[in-house]
């Protein structure tokens, strides 16, 4: 029984280790490469991102003692509660207000199915624009969400509203709620509710008041997904199946996936961490009823093929399922030393040149030996140095980057429109400094979640299972396409692994403290090195 119990130890100490590792990684090349390196989709700062990463760092130190000084509060769940149900209200009525002064449409993915949705609707299904971003076989992810969009522009518009300021709604919504319940997982977690309010206003400024909440995307309808799935997870009674708990995160990571792919990442960490904990307390009848309660996902499969059929057939369109392109397309796309790692025009030709699926994966397949055979050790570094700055390096999440993104913007003169303008949209007089602030507090969350390493114990559950979800985004994106605008769904893990390193960061100082009043310093400083 011990050997099981250290290798679940063991396990998550190696889970724990590898996202530290990867974030002191990045850390390392933004703070050295970032502001000399010319990359893809790089952005303009006020001041260079080394000087940030140190302001962050300064930052981290504030807030450690400030909360180290507070430790002596002790609050429920109750009382919590309505603070942040009563903030994320007010959240709401301010991003709606936001939005409505600053929303536009776009050219790129999102405004290609934003005119499918118009045409299908309005246009007695005649798609006026059928160009390659229309291409349902390819991009099959994209069916289902602008079935969605057609079905809750159709339900506004019964309602006499402007059918685009219902996607705008449950855009924001969805984000909001994300926000409410990333404060409600650190508090379930932590068990204290400073850390909870802290991450409830980093999540608002960097995620709730970010100006993605205006264009209605996989990115922010996909975000609820995950981190609603973690929360279902990390609340379950220990002491029963949760048979419906569990049908639910089956329900949601998948109907996730079928949005936005990387939803599914957070359904494999939780399995993983079942796993390990199955393996480490074996006991046949905890087997039978943990098995029975984890099948239960498996009833969402035939839920979502049906619902997946009915949206199919809302948006009307045909399927060439040989058109469809696979995961080495993405790892093809992800290897393109020209484009680091991102969407690249020429590697979506040579894709679509191929006829059947079995001849475009054995031609991607070629094209990814050649690839890595062309770098070599040292110029496969160099690109995934490159690729790591792509992914990590801007904590606006590659906002304005996308092709024609300013595509078409309603006229608004009014003096608030304008301020608001002046701060989101590129040739604003407070652009670079609302870049500069949004991206000091990415590097924050960043230089947090590198602090819950520790040799004194193994992470619990909970925070194990956001680490793996953690590391699983991160591997994601620098194995496939790149870009920073697919970490935006996975913000709210981010955000409760920097919550949870505030943590560590206290109690590591308060034993520090307990160490220097009990012992002699110069014999406590060996011993205390030796366990953190």
């Amino acid at each position: 029984m011990k050997h099981r119990t250290k290798f679940k130890q063991t396990t998550f100490k190696f889970i724990s280790f590898c996202l530290v590792f990867f974030i002191l990684t990045i850390i390392f090349v933004i703070f050295f490469t970032s502001d000399n390196s010319s990359f893809s989709c790089k952005q303009t700062f006020v001041v260079p991102n080394w000087s940030l990463i140190v302001c962050g760092f300064l930052i981290c130190v504030f807030l450690i003692l400030k909360k180290t000084k507070n430790t002596h509060e002790n609050h429920t769940k109750d009382e919590i509660f309505p603070y942040l149900i009563n903030a994320s209200i007010l959240l709401l009525i301010f991003q709606l207000f936001v939005t409505y002064h600053i929303y536009f449409y776009t050219n790129w993915d999102a405004g290609a199915v934003r005119v499918t949705v118009h045409d299908i609707l309005y246009n007695q299904g005649i798609i006026t624009n059928s160009g390659r971003f229309y291409q349902y076989s390819i991009f099959t992810n994209n069916i289902n969400l602008t079935a969605i969009f057609i079905l809750i522009e159709k339900y506004f518009s019964k309602l006499d509203f402007f059918g685009y300021s219902g996607l705008l709604l449950c855009n924001i919504l969805l984000v909001n709620l994300s926000g409410l319940f990333t404060s409600l997982c650190v508090l379930k977690i932590t068990g204290e509710k400073k850390y909870a309010k802290i991450t409830w206003f980093i999540f608002a400024f960097l995620v709730g008041l970010s100006p993605w909440i205006s264009i209605p995307y996989s990115d922010t309808f996909s975000i609820f997904f995950p981190i609603f799935s973690f929360y279902l997870y990390i609340s379950q009674n220990p002491n029963k199946r949760n048979i419906v708990r569990w049908s639910g995160i089956g329900f949601l990571c998948l109907l996730g996936y079928t949005i936005k792919p990387t939803s599914l990442i957070v359904l494999i960490a939780i399995l993983i961490v079942e796993s390990v904990n199955l393996f480490s307390e074996f006991d046949w009848k905890l087997l039978r009823n943990k098995l029975l309660s984890l099948s239960t996902i498996l009833v969402a499969i035939p839920l979502i093929l049906l619902l997946s059929v009915f949206l199919r057939n809302v948006v009307g369109i045909e399927v060439n399922r040989e058109a469809k392109f696979t995961y080495l397309h993405y790892i093809m796309v992800g290897l393109n030393q020209n484009t680091d790692g991102i969407y690249s025009d020429q590697d979506m030709e040579y894709s679509a040149s191929f006829d059947t699926i079995e001849q475009r994966n054995a031609g991607d397949l070629v094209i990814i030996k050649q690839r890595l055979n062309n770098f070599g050790i040292k110029g496969y570094l160099a690109f995934l140095n490159n690729k790591a700055l792509v992914n990590f390096a801007d904590g606006s999440f590659a906002w304005n980057r996308e092709g024609n993104f300013f595509y078409q913007i309603p006229e608004r003169n009014s003096k608030i429109s304008r301020l608001l303008r002046d701060v989101y949209y590129p040739n604003g007089k407070y652009y670079l400094v609302y870049l500069t602030a949004i991206q000091l507090l990415w590097f924050v969350v960043l230089i947090l979640i590198a602090c819950n390493c520790s040799k004194l114990k193994s992470p619990d559950d909970q925070t194990t299972t956001v680490m793996l979800a953690l590391v699983g985004i991160i591997v994601f994106v620098m194995i496939f396409e790149a870009r920073a605008r697919y970490l935006f769904s996975y913000t709210p893990f981010f955000i409760i692994g920097a919550g949870l390193g505030l943590k560590k960061l206290q109690a590591n100082l308060k034993l520090f403290i307990k160490f220097f009043k009990l012992n002699d310093i110069r014999t406590s400083l060996p011993h205390l090195f030796m366990i953190l």
